[in-house]
């Protein structure tokens, strides 16, 4: 894996607009490099922020986002290199795959597959539901 790195992940709220995701780590040496917008333009994040860091160093973050019903959306990141804290994100994009609200996700990650786990209140009842994505 990657040693010596810390990765963080933070909805960044302003007084007077919505929040968006950003992503930055922490090298060894106690810098943090600056932050990389993970959230896209529509994005109205909520509560429930979760990360996961692959072994090469990449990051995927998923959250609850309520720009029309409360979704779950997410987006994965490449692995930086020297000052760069991330290259390359995927736009964001919804991954919780039913009609009803969506919230607390969690995630767990390999070099090869993505677990994406939350809760979901679709027909009135709340389910766990839990679907595998392939990283990019």
């Amino acid at each position: 894996g990657v040693t010596g790195v810390q990765t963080c992940a933070l909805p960044i709220y302003g007084r007077s607009t919505y929040a968006t995701v950003r992503v930055a780590n922490r090298t060894s040496g106690g810098t943090w490099n600056a932050s990389v917008q993970v959230s896209d333009t529509a994005a109205r994040p909520a509560t429930g922020l979760a990360l996961a860091v692959k072994a090469d160093g990449g990051v995927i973050l998923a959250w609850n986002d309520t720009r029309s019903t409360s979704a779950i959306y997410g987006a994965q990141c490449e692995a930086g290199s020297g000052s760069a804290s991330v290259t390359r994100c995927a736009l964001a994009e919804k991954w919780s795959d039913q009609s009803g609200a969506s919230s607390h996700p969690a995630i767990a990650a390999s070099t090869t597959k993505v677990y994406l786990g939350w809760s979901d209140a679709t027909a009135g009842n709340l389910d766990i539901r839990i679907r595998l994505r392939n990283p990019s």
